[in-house]
């Protein structure tokens, strides 16, 4: 049988922990990871309703208006609000 030999042992003592403790760390990393995707997520949906909410507030008759005023609209406010959300909201239908 082979016997390890004292440095071998040494280092696998040392390396054993280490492993371990890696482990956790990229535990807990992905669990804070998961976290902030989750309340990102949150806080972009919540900023995104907020956005729509304050659009349709000044703007209530633009889903009355015409394609080109849509158009005119969101290259106006693009500055202000992302194109994405200003192409969502414009092409709602009212209930």
């Amino acid at each position: 049988m082979h016997a390890k030999t004292v440095t071998s042992q040494q280092r696998r003592a040392v390396l054993t922990p280490r492993k371990l403790l890696q482990e956790k760390a990229i535990a807990i990393e992905n669990d804070i990871r998961g976290l902030l995707r989750k309340w990102v997520r949150d806080l972009s949906t919540n900023t995104e309703l907020k956005a729509e909410r304050d659009i349709l507030k000044k703007f209530p008759s633009l889903h009355r208006a015409g394609s080109d005023m849509r158009f005119a609209f969101i290259a106006r406010h693009r500055n202000i609000w992302p194109v994405a959300w200003l192409c969502e909201i414009v092409s709602q239908e009212v209930v």
